[in-house]
């Protein structure tokens, strides 16, 4: 049980793994690499930079987990081109994530809560749509999609996509800091409903309003209130701390004690 959380990773931009590769092996921990920006995926692969970061991982023996392009991205945007861009790059980054050897990528929906409601089912007609296509990309190359929750209020959203969409490869990303400062739920709420779908974990701590990416335990996010009833449930899903390199050690110590917390409620 004490290894169910693992492995363990810190996020860092694509451009600056090089630099944190030593740190992060200090630390023990492994790096999910943020593709954000699309520079190296589309219109063109950078297979050079692509491949020197896999030779960097594996030569440092680091486990590795990969997010995707998400900034202003949208596949399901009414702009054709905004929405074809978008895929492309999602696309290119499951090849990525592919030659780096993460089993999973992150992506994020680009659905705004801003939409309004006489939108939302066309929104997710092309959503679930376009969706069914990157699985096919994504079971071709071996890579689980985890889907994140981000700026959605409740779970409605992903009840409806999942629902609607059911495949091996799709699988969610819960988010620690954006369900405890964008939703009007209890995160726990999300832990009750996605259990079965949650493959993939990104801690971090706020203040309840904005989404900081503070330390773990330098805000108002219990973790062990959600580990707890996530493990009960049979989960086991790997973990990215999206914190500074500075609290990626504090942050795994927080962790380890949370988990620690929560196993005797796990074992009852």
């Amino acid at each position: 049980m004490s290894e169910a959380l693992t492995p363990r990773c810190i996020y860092v931009g694509i451009h600056d793994v090089p630099m944190a590769i030593p740190k992060v092996v200090d630390f023990g921990l492994g790096i999910e690499i943020v593709f954000n920006t699309t520079t190296d995926l589309w219109p063109k692969i950078k297979w050079d930079v692509l491949l020197g970061l896999a030779d960097d991982l594996a030569e440092a023996q680091l486990p590795v987990a990969c997010h995707g392009p998400f900034n202003n991205l949208s596949f399901a945007a009414k702009d054709e081109h905004i929405a074809e861009y978008s895929y492309q790059s999602l696309a290119a980054g499951i090849e990525g994530a592919r030659v780096i050897g993460s089993p999973l990528m992150v992506f994020h929906t680009g659905f705004l809560p801003q939409y309004p409601p006489a939108y939302r089912p066309i929104w997710l007609d092309k959503f679930c749509g376009k969706l069914t296509q990157l699985l096919e990309v994504a079971s071709d190359n071996g890579v689980v999609l985890a889907m994140e929750n981000t700026y959605e209020p409740d779970t409605t959203l992903f009840d409806e996509i999942f629902s609607r969409v059911q495949h091996p490869f799709l699988g969610m990303c819960f988010d620690t800091g954006h369900a405890s400062c964008f939703a009007k739920i209890p995160p726990t709420k999300w832990i009750e409903q996605f259990s079965e779908q949650i493959v993939h974990l990104h801690l971090s701590d706020n203040d309840g309003i904005s989404d900081l990416h503070w330390g773990l335990g330098k805000g108002v996010v219990n973790v062990s209130t959600l580990i707890g009833p996530l493990l009960a449930r049979g989960a086991r899903p790997s973990v990215t701390f999206e914190v500074s390199l500075d609290d990626a050690q504090t942050s795994n110590d927080y962790l380890t004690r949370s988990l620690a917390a929560a196993l005797p409620s796990v074992n009852d």
